[in-house]
């Protein structure tokens, strides 16, 4: 379809792009948490900063999120973080709709800003394959987390064209 915007000296003509089918994708599959402490960390991240943030510019326009499917595209699995946050987003009201109950990037325009995983065992292969996906779908930053299993550290890395260890 091709709608048509004029303004006072000029008509422009848009193509209208179909949204994906996504009537394939998994995007519930009820998968626990892994221990309570990590269930608690990531509460505590998303609840302070939907609680008591403004975001970055005071408008509240922002998506702090845990175990929530970040889709890239359509013929792939989600990357599925702990927590994410993502800046300068409208969240969708009706999260009933199958497509809002995901974070699809094609939709939100991006991917997150910011990427949380709470690590308690290497299975989930944080520091590996996840953060070679997380780079490669444009996470700016990838904060990584030691729980419970491991000995507490913090580590963070930011992406600058390769992804540089802060």
């Amino acid at each position: 379809m091709i709608s048509k915007i004029t303004t006072d000296e000029t008509t422009v003509e848009i193509e209208e792009i179909a949204a994906p089918d996504i009537s394939h994708l998994i995007i519930e599959d009820d998968t626990p948490v892994d221990n309570f402490q990590s269930e608690k960390q990531q509460r505590l991240v998303t609840t302070c900063l939907s609680d008591s943030w403004l975001g970055v510019d005071g408008s509240s326009r922002f998506l702090a999120a845990a175990n929530i499917g970040v889709f890239y595209a359509v013929n792939k699995p989600a990357l599925v973080p702990d927590v994410f946050l993502s800046l300068d987003v409208t969240i969708p009201e009706d999260w009933r709709e199958r497509e809002n109950r995901s974070y699809y990037t094609w939709e939100f325009g991006k991917a997150p800003d910011v990427v949380v995983e709470i690590v308690s065992n290497k299975v989930g292969n944080e520091l590996g394959s996840k953060l070679a996906g997380y780079a490669r779908i444009g996470v700016w930053y990838y904060h990584f987390l030691c729980g419970f299993n491991t000995p507490p550290s913090t580590r963070c890395s930011k992406l600058l064209g390769v992804r540089i260890p802060m």
